[in-house]
């Protein structure tokens, strides 16, 4: 019975940090690309590292790669972004633009 108590604690910690790590990279994913695209800042694709190192730098990369990973295919048909290089970029689709103002854009 213990057992099962913690865990239960780490599936919804879990399922927090997942909401967390997907909300603000999303967000973030979504500011950069408009910013791209309005102000001519950088190209459409950002490297993961750098969208971490902005909003979610409690978290490590290899902590938060499956979480985005987890998230595509729970879209699958309609991804919210593409994985470039071997995951080390990450670029906005326009089924994820299409859905940037759930995240405050």
């Amino acid at each position: 019975m213990y057992l099962h108590i913690i865990m239960n604690v780490n599936t919804d910690a879990s399922n927090d940090d997942k909401r967390i790590i997907i909300s603000s990279f999303m967000q973030e994913l979504c500011r950069l690309d408009s910013d791209a695209n309005t102000v001519h800042e950088h190209g459409n694709d950002v490297t993961v590292e750098e969208i971490r190192h902005r909003v979610l730098r409690a978290y490590s990369l290899e902590y938060i790669i499956p979480f985005l990973r987890e998230h595509r295919l729970e879209n699958r048909g309609s991804e919210p972004f593409e994985f470039l290089d071997g995951e080390q970029r990450i670029r906005l689709t326009d089924a994820g633009r299409n859905r940037c103002d759930q995240y405050g854009l």
